[in-house]
């Protein structure tokens, strides 16, 4: 009975991200969505990143807003959520067709590092990126 309710409720998530898709609002929608940031679970973070699709500057655009307005440093749970998208989207993507907006966020993020393991995570995320676009090429 569970696995029919997952698949149910996996339907109607379908119908809702292509409803949205289809009314060419899920731009505006996610921007929105992700004001609440800090408020988000990781399910909910997982859906944004799966209406963004290859547009992952619908992502990264408001990502990169918030972590520029001040209050990304009110806390760790930001960076938690912010780090979590940002090491399950498409960089490289992103990077293809939007160099200027990936490397804004990879700025941004240099300077909220305040501790070695956040400087650790930042170099991981750009190693990866760096090897994704080389064996994608």
């Amino acid at each position: 009975s569970s696995g029919i309710n997952a698949e149910y409720g996996r339907q109607l998530v379908d119908l809702a991200l292509s409803k949205i898709r289809s009314m060419n609002g899920h731009q505006d929608f996610i921007s929105r969505y992700l004001e609440n940031l800090t408020s988000l679970y990781l399910e909910q973070l997982d859906l944004m990143i799966e209406l963004a699709g290859t547009n992952v500057e619908y992502v990264v655009k408001p990502l990169t807003e918030q972590l520029t307005s001040g209050w990304a440093a009110q806390g760790t749970l930001i960076l938690a959520n912010a780090r979590y998208v940002l090491e399950n989207i498409d960089l490289v993507c992103c990077q293809k067709y939007n160099s200027e907006l990936c490397d804004a966020i990879i700025d941004v993020l240099e300077g909220l590092c305040g501790t070695h393991d956040d400087f650790k995570w930042l170099l991981r995320l750009q190693r990866k990126l760096i090897k994704e676009l080389v064996t994608s090429t």
